[in-house]
């Protein structure tokens, strides 16, 4: 069965070096979204502007076959002296 790594990159990076077997790359799709769904619940707020979150899921041959990526910008009605 294939082996998939899911990588985090956010505030330095979080190597996951064991992985997880899956039958398909769909499953390690679903596997990939819940887990960043998990993962994005345990930011509670601390995310800034201008910072960025992902996931990287990598085959068995180190290669990227999806990044799930969260951004946070600001707007044109931003205030910069306002908190966050």
């Amino acid at each position: 069965m294939p082996r998939f790594y899911f990588h985090v990159r956010y505030a330095g990076e979080i190597d996951d070096t064991e992985g997880s077997e899956h039958s398909t790359q769909r499953e390690a799709w679903e596997e990939a979204t819940k887990a960043c769904g998990e993962l994005m619940r345990d930011l509670d707020g601390n995310m800034k502007p201008g910072e960025e979150w992902r996931m990287e899921v990598l085959n068995g041959k180190q290669e990227i076959v999806f990044v799930l990526r969260f951004t946070a910008d600001t707007g044109p009605g931003y205030m910069a002296s306002a908190p966050p």
